[in-house]
């Protein structure tokens, strides 16, 4: 049977749409390259470390590839594992070494007067000790600081398979956003054309003024509607770049 990890990582690719969502290309923005488009591609099959290296901070198209690089090579979250790794590899050694010496040193009869003042008449007991441990104690403690260690590697794996979520997530949002701008900016155009032509009609007295007015607002309206999609784009934009920080 598969480890449930690797099923989550096969259902995050099919929620995704697999290695490429689509062959068509990304939708023109009328305002600017967009920021997304769809393409996929597996980043973390087999649930390691990426195979694809780290890419630069993208200042143009970006694909949900590239979004799961970043994310997993630049997650401020998993940046913090490799030194918990050392801490635990470092932790396993120091588990498996015999415990240390121990030295006392005691000293009596000092301080006090006459032929007894300062250290002349002291009496100093020097012990050395060594803890002898039976029962397997050593090798039972380190497959305990060993187990500790792989715990915190199958922490790793998990907070990865979240952070490639979040980044899909976040990545169909912004491409869900983006959509959502084009297709105002289409509104926008449609009904600019349309308020052009009832203008002409009113004018012409085909049309009464108030279809012009109708005409106005439903432009306008248009217009709103497209600024709310642009802000709510931007919005999308920064929560994608905040996944890899």
């Amino acid at each position: 049977m598969y480890p449930k990890w690797c099923v989550l990582f096969v259902a995050i690719l099919a929620a995704s749409g697999g290695c490429r969502m689509s062959d068509q290309p990304p939708v023109a923005s009328a305002r600017g390259t967009p920021l997304v488009e769809r393409e996929a591609g597996a980043v973390i099959a087999g649930c390691g470390a990426p195979e694809t290296p780290g890419i630069a901070e993208p200042a143009g198209v970006i694909t949900l590839r590239d979004a799961l690089v970043l994310a997993l090579s630049r997650n401020p979250e998993l940046g913090t594992y490799p030194y918990e790794f050392r801490a635990a590899d470092a932790r396993a050694q120091q588990a498996g070494l015999s415990p240390n010496p121990e030295l006392e040193i005691e000293i009596e009869e000092f301080a006090g007067s006459g032929d007894r003042s300062g250290f002349d008449a002291a009496e100093t007991t020097i012990r050395i000790g060594q803890p002898i441990e039976l029962g397997g104690k050593r090798a039972k403690r380190t497959r305990v600081a060993q187990l500790a260690g792989q715990l915190t590697r199958w922490d790793y794996e998990s907070a990865r398979l979240d952070v490639a979520r979040e980044a899909t997530q976040a990545f169909v949002t912004v491409l869900a956003a983006q959509e959502r701008v084009a297709l105002f900016e289409k509104l926008v155009d449609l009904s600019r054309k349309a308020q052009s032509a009832v203008a002409q009609r009113v004018e012409a007295g085909r049309d009464s003024p108030v279809d012009g007015l109708r005409a106005s607002v439903a432009l306008s309206t248009s217009r709103i509607e497209l600024q709310k999609a642009e802000k709510a784009f931007v919005g999308a934009r920064r929560g994608l770049a905040a996944v890899w920080g």
